[in-house]
């Protein structure tokens, strides 16, 4: 018995506006880059700092 292959789909485009997942999707990932981006600029002294700052009241 012999079956043809299928094509496999591995993606699909979307569009933004009408998935909310897409949305947040974008959102996390700017804020991943932007930590990221964060980490690889500053030196170890500012990003003490940096976080000594988000726990102050």
């Amino acid at each position: 018995m012999e079956h043809e292959a299928l094509p496999l789909q591995i993606h699909r485009f979307a569009k933004s506006v009408e998935e909310p997942a897409v949305q947040i999707s974008d959102v996390v990932a700017d804020l991943l880059g932007k930590f990221f981006a964060t980490i690889v600029a500053d030196d170890a002294d500012e990003l003490r700092d940096i976080r000594k700052s988000l726990y102050e009241p």
